[in-house]
């Protein structure tokens, strides 16, 4: 006990010793995140999307394309636990977790490293808020863990076993948000890479031989980064296809999701030239409509100005809006979309600034940085208040408001892309593989949503922030403690 009391102290070797010995069983540490996360949160935080993805759980039978259907199935998984939401957060709990844990033996050997790096990740400022929230962010970022942590099996030491359960889990990525297409991307380019090894080899000679060899090396790995690049994009391709293969299986029709992103712009665009932009038939139910209509509706940040006219329209809103019901309604958003952005590429270019400023966290306070209710809605869906409960609320709440330096997502952006940039670096150390994947795909993803986003959530910045929080913590082991993490072959690049 005089240890224990030691250590809670933070006083004595006896608490040093205990510490150290917790941390060595990780396991017994990544069921306390599960567990610490769940009971905090339970049932879970539901945003308006939650609660639609629980709705259409009961509705499998007459599923649409707008949020990904899919989604819904992994609710119904959770429905078949408890009534409420509760069974769904402990699902998504024990997938990023699991992910997570299955990239830290994946990649690292010390047991202390892998625990502490469960609780970096666990109480980090800018993670453990939307933790709680039944996002698909998170899903998403749970499988791709795991995507990542076959991926580096498959560096290792190259097996189909590994490589089909990389495909598997990126898939379910892919399924979960349209947007993983840019991690899956660099995850299969890095393992084709490591696949086309023997055949860009260098040949066996002598002196001579290996003299012309190496004149010839620079070229040979040029050729097989072009080769590892066509291969990515082939299997995105696949893969892509195969989602929309299995999203057309599941559901019964299409609500047109671009609609969302390409009105967001289609709107700053007329705010900011003067001139009505609208398609065909939003003109015909709203005669008359005028820029300063439009403008009254428009939220440079978020898409939710314009979907409230649909979802919740006022007794006298500013026009009537309402989402595409066929293929020709929703082909006019392209059209007007491209004569838009084609007459006013300045326009346009000013709104996407404006919506990167609040994405890329440029403002003065983040955009959306967490959820902590769950809407209303007729599902009799909600949530006890309790102390727990207030405590994490009161910790997202400092971070996000006052002391904001781990919600600016360009931050994560600048430290990704110099761990990536110094990984050459480490070539000769067999870690580069690991230094590289994980700050590369969050940037990937973060850097291509930001083409298409139509608002400037902060959870949109979740997956990026994840893999450069754990690229660092590789980076910085390989420099200080190489010993720790396990070794890729050295000559894996050659």
């Amino acid at each position: 006990m005089q240890s224990v009391r030691r250590f809670i102290t933070g006083t004595g070797r006896g608490g040093l010793r205990i510490a150290l010995a917790a941390l060595r069983r990780d396991g017994v540490v990544w069921t306390a995140c599960v567990l610490g996360v769940f009971l905090i949160y339970t049932p879970g935080y539901m945003s308006g999307d939650s609660v639609n993805h629980f709705d259409l759980a009961g509705k499998l039978d007459s599923l649409y394309i707008y949020h990904p259907p899919f989604m819904a199935y992994l609710f119904w998984i959770g429905r078949q636990f408890t009534a409420d939401q509760s069974a769904v957060l402990l699902i998504q709990t024990l997938i990023f977790f699991g992910g997570l844990q299955a990239f830290l033996h994946a990649s690292v050997k010390s047991p202390v490293l892998r625990s502490s790096t469960l609780l970096i990740v666990a109480l980090f400022p800018a993670i453990f808020p939307i933790l709680g929230v039944l996002w698909k962010s998170v899903w998403m970022t749970g499988f791709m863990l795991f995507a990542v942590a076959f991926c580096v099996r498959f560096l290792r030491s190259p097996s189909l076993f590994s490589a089909g359960a990389a495909l598997v889990f990126v898939l379910l990525a892919m399924l979960t948000r349209y947007d993983a297409i840019a991690p899956t991307g660099v995850i299969l380019a890095l393992m084709a890479y490591r696949a086309l090894r023997p055949l860009f080899a260098a040949s066996p000679g002598g002196r001579a031989a290996r003299l012309a060899s190496k004149s010839r090396a620079a070229g040979r790995l040029a050729a097989r980064g072009a080769a590892a690049l066509v291969a990515g994009g082939v299997g995105v391709g696949l893969l892509g296809s195969a989602v929309g293969a299995i999203n057309d299986a599941i559901t019964v029709g299409t609500r047109h999701p671009s609609h969302v992103f390409l009105y967001q712009d289609i709107l700053a665009v007329s705010v900011r030239s003067g001139v009505v932009y609208a398609p065909a038939y939003l003109r015909a139910e709203n005669p008359g409509l005028t820029v300063e209509r439009l403008r009254a509706a428009y939220d440079p940040t978020t898409c939710n100005a314009f979907l409230r006219l649909a979802s919740r329209p006022g007794e006298d809103p500013p026009y009537r809006y309402r989402p595409p019901k066929t293929e020709e309604e929703a082909a006019s958003f392209k059209t007007m979309w491209r004569e838009a952005v084609g007459a006013h590429p300045l326009a346009y270019l000013g709104g996407r600034l404006e919506l990167w400023r609040s994405l890329y966290g440029l403002g003065p306070k983040p955009h959306y940085p967490y959820h902590a209710r769950v809407i209303p809605n007729k599902l009799g869906l909600g949530f006890e208040p309790t102390p727990a409960k207030e405590v994490a609320k009161a910790y997202a709440y400092f971070w996000a408001h006052e002391a904001t330096i781990f919600h600016r997502p360009w931050l994560f952006m600048v430290i990704g892309a110099m761990i990536a940039g110094a990984a050459p670096f480490w070539r000769l150390s067999g870690a580069t593989p690991l230094i590289l994947l994980l700050p590369v795909a969050g940037l990937a993803h973060f850097g291509t949503l930001s083409l298409v986003a139509c608002a400037g959530d902060f959870r949109f910045a979740f997956f990026m922030i994840v893999c450069v929080l754990l690229g660092l913590v590789v980076a910085l082991t390989q420099r200080y403690n190489p010993a720790a993490l396990k070794e890729t072959p050295k000559d894996w690049l050659a």
